[in-house]
């Protein structure tokens, strides 16, 4: 902080105290849930560094195969596919 008593945050935090962390890129806004810098945390079935890719092993997989952390599927034995 300066002589004024104000916080000089660098590049990871932001706020008043900076205590906020800053996801760069920033995570999807229907979610933000930066956790720590450049860490989002997603919630169920959003995948990928900003949780801005949905997948569900059920529907987007066809129910033959599951989810991968980058929201793609990864086939079962005997399938093949992009989904």
């Amino acid at each position: 902080c300066n002589s004024s008593g104000l916080c000089q945050c660098n590049s990871e935090w932001s706020g008043f105290n900076c205590d906020i962390p800053v996801c760069n890129p920033p995570c999807d806004l229907r979610f933000r849930n930066c956790t720590a810098p450049n860490t989002c945390l997603c919630p169920s079935n959003y995948y990928g560094e900003t949780c801005d890719t949905f997948c569900l092993a059920s529907v987007t997989c066809n129910e033959n195969g599951n989810c991968t952390q980058l929201g793609t599927c990864n086939c079962t034995d005997g399938w093949t596919g992009y989904n």
